[in-house]
């Protein structure tokens, strides 16, 4: 990468023409002027076709003023994401209550502290994407922008609608929830109807986390081999059905109830859907293995700081 920009230097030192006119360095490279008004999103929309990709030429030039000269590559520089400082990871986040309470603890999260995290996510540029767009670019190979994040919210509580619904469309984050489906329509978890005002509203995307919720390896660790067929059946193939006829599409992903897997649970996610979630801690790299990626869980006790150290996406090298 330093090499190319010395190599732009070095034209700009003999060609005039960089002063006024886009000057196409080959076929994978392009030196502009920004015009007046004129951002990275702008340049991006311009030369790379999508006004997203203008992470890629902030990270060649820095932060792009108007009047500065522009080195745009047609290709991502970084593919696999590695550099000097480390391997760049997208952070998943897991959430399961949201609660109106003053202090919450374990797996419940207050509204105020959950407000206080979304607004410090976009207050400091985090690129909030969608799980749908995390999966189709690991499967392609295409590098997402640095500190991107994925937010989640599990098995499907009712408070899920009640109080990080209206958070997440204020600020028009996009996130999935993984509901288990023997828990839908219960006292305290989501109807079909409010998963679909979820669904429909387009901040949330509804995808599996089993039928009941059990801890599947250690079921499977008490059945015959005919017994074992039929409960993975029962709680990863009929969970696809059934949300396929409420909700309309069909899943790709699954959240292993407890974060637990082996190789026999992984194997039939395989089959079925294109990603499989546990909840141990940590970014995914591009080479992360998609059957069993890292979620990161956020908790009642965590404050702020613990929330900005949970979200670091660089995987330092050793």
């Amino acid at each position: 990468m330093r090499s190319n920009l010395i190599f732009c230097l070095i034209m700009l030192a003999f060609s005039s023409a960089c002063s006024t006119n886009d000057l196409i360095l080959g076929d994978e490279f392009v030196l502009v002027r920004a015009k007046t008004g004129e951002k990275s999103a702008n340049l991006a929309n311009r030369w790379l076709g999508s006004r997203a990709l203008a992470w890629q030429i902030d990270e060649l030039n820095g932060s792009v003023k108007e009047g500065d000269m522009v080195l745009i590559s047609k290709r991502d520089l970084r593919p696999s994401g590695i550099s000097p400082q480390g391997i760049e990871g997208i952070t998943i986040l897991s959430y399961h209550h949201i609660k109106d309470e003053k202090n919450c603890r374990g797996t419940t999260v207050c509204v105020h502290d959950f407000r206080d995290q979304m607004e410090f996510l976009v207050e400091n540029g985090y690129p909030i994407i969608s799980l749908q767009t995390f999966t189709r670019h690991f499967q392609n190979g295409e590098r997402l922008p640095p500190n991107a994040v994925v937010i989640t919210f599990d098995d499907g509580w009712k408070s899920t609608y009640d109080y990080a619904f209206p958070i997440l469309v204020e600020y028009g984050l996009p996130a999935t929830v993984f509901v288990y489906t023997d828990f839908v329509s219960a006292p305290a978890g989501l109807t079909w109807d409010q998963l679909k005002e979820m669904e429909a509203g387009g901040i949330f995307e509804v995808q599996s986390h089993s039928r009941t919720h059990s801890n599947l390896p250690k079921i499977l660790a008490t059945l015959d081999k005919e017994k074992k067929t039929e409960f993975l059946e029962r709680e990863i193939s009929s969970p696809n059905k059934i949300l396929k006829r409420n909700m309309g599409g069909q899943p790709y992903a699954f959240a292993y109830p407890y974060g637990a897997v082996n190789n026999d649970v992984a194997k039939v996610v395989d089959q079925n859907l294109k990603i499989g979630l546990t909840v141990n801690r940590g970014a995914n790299p591009m080479y992360a293995d998609r059957l069993k990626l890292r979620r990161t869980m956020i908790f009642g006790e965590d404050s702020l700081a613990d929330f900005k150290r949970k979200i670091k996406s660089r995987i330092e090298l050793p």
